[in-house]
């Protein structure tokens, strides 16, 4: 099976270097320095790669992120400096699947690369509420999925899997609860929540709370 191909997009050609030696070794590598260079790129192979990492620093100046967004190939990792959380938030809730505070480590960015790539949100952790909120009172959905009716009826289906505990949980998720917060709700302690998270991810085949609020947007409401 060929290795996941990768898009890299930087002005800064010693950062693509770094991270080019980084990836090489598990990863296909396509590296872009403008922008133009990365839109021609993305509209040839829109269908191959599987991540695109971007420097924080082409979403200022002329390039926009909307723009970037809305051209750009698979999912998207930005990596800046000093951004503020409400950015952070901002920017996971309009449809990028991970943001990373300062330039990684080359084993740092292999592991990052590795989550994401097996589904999940790259994200601080205690930033999750707030994106949820974000995700819930502004009806955004980051994968652009659009539930028919189908959809709808297979995924209450599945949210008969789950206890009653464990639907009591996946409620307060949805509401931006913290884990602390919904061991206090539920009298129960923070292991156990988790405990109860760990099954409703295996159920419902979905790999992290922002993807269960995800999930849950549109048969719930806020």
């Amino acid at each position: 099976m060929p290795s996941p191909s990768l898009l890299l997009f930087s002005k800064k050609p010693e950062l693509l270097r770094q991270w080019s030696c980084a990836l090489s070794d598990q990863y296909q590598l396509e590296v872009a320095v403008e922008w133009e260079e990365c839109q021609s790129y993305c509209k040839k192979t829109t269908d191959d790669i599987r991540l695109t990492i971007i420097d924080a620093c082409v979403l200022s100046g002329q390039t926009s992120f909307s723009s970037v967004k809305k051209d750009t190939p698979g999912k998207i990792l930005v990596i800046g400096e000093q951004w503020p959380e409400e950015a952070q938030v901002k920017l996971i809730a309009s449809g990028v699947s991970g943001y990373q505070e300062n330039y990684p480590d080359d084993e740092f960015l292999n592991r990052i690369v590795n989550r994401m790539l097996d589904g999940e949100v790259w994200i601080q952790r205690q930033l999750v509420p707030k994106i949820i909120k974000s995700l819930v009172a502004d009806k955004i959905d980051p994968q652009a999925l659009h539930d028919n009716e189908e959809i709808t009826a297979q995924k209450k289906a599945s949210l008969k899997l789950l206890t009653e505990r464990e639907s009591q949980v996946a409620d307060l998720v949805f509401h931006g609860t913290s884990t602390k917060k919904i061991a206090a709700s539920l009298f129960i302690t923070e292991r156990t929540v988790k405990a109860h998270l760990g099954a409703i991810f295996r159920k419902l085949e979905i790999p992290d709370r922002v993807h269960l609020a995800i999930y849950l947007r549109g048969i719930k409401e806020p």
